[in-house]
């Protein structure tokens, strides 16, 4: 293992130029700076990281992968993006080919409730020019209780990306509320809507556990 780079700190402000980690064929680079007060402190900060063989970190994954991730405003209500593109990448048996996805994220952490909310997260996955778009809302609490309370919304999924033999293309509407206190969990899943092709058969429900 070995890295290079420069990392200054200037009273409040924490710049981070160009810092490089290296381990065999996986490579982590930090830019950007952190400034402010420590309860509310401002991001903008850049992280890539790149393997050519993720087989070196993990056994059970092969295949090379790149992720571009991005943190800008303050570390109480941070707006994230991802990007990740893998090629080759297999999963004990299941293999993915050429994948590439990309995310975006609003995300509120409310400290003295213990808990975050989470708006406009959208994921694109692209696999060989075919596009599958999953969005979601909701509030996740930590605090005395886990509790939670999300709305999900997927169109043209295909789970065949991951499982071949259940090829397929999905659209649905899905809302979920629940909470766990000490071993005991309570929830409920509402489908809203559920429609399109699964191994080429049609599927169309609602309903709600």
């Amino acid at each position: 293992m070995f890295g290079s780079g420069q990392v200054v700190i200037n009273d409040k402000r924490i710049n981070v130029h160009d810092l490089k980690v290296q381990s065999g064929a996986t490579q982590l680079v930090v830019q950007g700076a952190v400034q402010g007060q420590a309860d509310e402190q401002q991001l903008d900060l850049t992280v890539q990281a790149r393997s050519d063989d993720l087989s070196s970190l993990l056994p059970e994954l092969k295949g090379r992968v790149e992720i571009t991730a991005e943190a800008k405003g303050t570390t109480t209500d941070p707006a994230i993006t991802l990007s990740v593109h893998g090629q080759k990448l297999a999963f004990q048996e299941y293999l993915l080919d050429d994948i590439q996805a990309d995310a975006a994220a609003d995300l509120v952490i409310q400290r003295d409730k213990q808990g975050a909310s989470v708006k406009n997260l959208r994921l694109i996955l692209n696999k060989k020019g075919e596009k599958s778009v999953l969005a979601a809302t909701g509030q996740v609490g930590w605090g005395e209780k886990l509790s939670w309370q999300a709305t999900l919304h997927g169109e043209q999924i295909d789970p065949g990306i991951f499982f071949p033999e259940w090829a397929g293309n999905i659209t649905t509407d899905i809302t979920s509320q629940g909470q766990k206190k000490g071993e005991e969990i309570t929830g409920k899943v509402q489908i809203e809507q559920l429609s399109g092709k699964l191994r080429d058969l049609p599927l169309s429900g609602s309903g709600q556990v």
